[in-house]
This record gives structure tokens, C-alpha cells and sequence, in this order.
């Protein structure tokens, strides 16, 4: 059963990696990554900045700016057309993971708690 089980696991895996969807995301990182380096690099700079004052809450002299800065940066970012269409298709694929978990949650828990199973606490 558990061999079973791993097979289907890897069997849903190369269904997601079959998708076309999939594939454009895996191009689209490799673009962003070479086409954004720079914007990537600002946004990530900024983001420890922020992150690293926002330990010290309201008393950190420079949280305003920092958060300004991730503001700007993240829009910078967030707002070109190929990582707009990453996260779209991210988005989209994480959605349809989540459905599939959640049949198997669902599944799991009629079979395990609605039959008679020596386990049940």
C-alpha cells in the first residue's frame, strides 16, 4: 500500500510538471532571474533593511524609510509584465495543489475515521 502510495504521489507530480502552465513558470523564473537581476537584488537589499529595524519596532529611527524603500522596490518589482504572469500562473498551479490536497484530506479522513479501524482514539 505505501509503495502504492508513492507511486500516485509521483504520478500527480509529473502531471503538474506536464502542464503547460508549469513549464511557462519554470521559463519565466530563469527570465526574471537573468532579465531582474538588479531589481531583485534592490527589493531582497531592502527587504533585510526593513526586516532587520523591524526587530526593533517603533523605536528603530529609520523603520518608516525602510518600509518606504520595500514599498517602492517590491512595486518596482511586482509590477513587470513577466513576474505578473508568474505570480498569475503560480498562483493558478498552487490552487489546483491545494485541491488535490484537500481531496486527499478529505478522502483520508472519511476512510480513517468513518470505517472501524483499531487506531481510533
Amino acid at each position: 500500500m505505501k509503495s502504492e502510495l508513492i507511486e500516485d504521489t509521483y504520478d500527480i507530480i509529473n502531471c503538474i510538471k506536464e502542464d503547460p502552465r508549469y513549464k511557462r513558470l519554470i521559463e519565466l523564473e530563469d527570465s526574471i532571474l537573468d532579465l531582474y537581476k538588479d531589481e531583485i537584488d534592490d527589493f531582497n537589499s531592502a527587504k533585510e533593511k526593513y526586516y532587520e529595524a523591524l526587530k526593533y519596532g517603533k523605536y528603530h529611527p529609520s523603520l518608516s524609510d525602510y518600509e518606504k524603500e520595500l514599498s517602492k522596490k517590491k512595486a518596482l518589482l511586482y509590477n513587470k509584465d513577466l513576474v505578473k504572469e508568474y505570480n498569475r500562473l503560480y498562483r493558478e498551479i498552487q490552487n489546483e495543489i491545494d485541491k488535490i490536497i484537500n481531496k486527499i484530506k478529505s478522502s483520508v479522513s472519511k476512510a480513517f475515521y468513518g470505517g472501524n479501524h483499531e487506531c481510533k482514539k
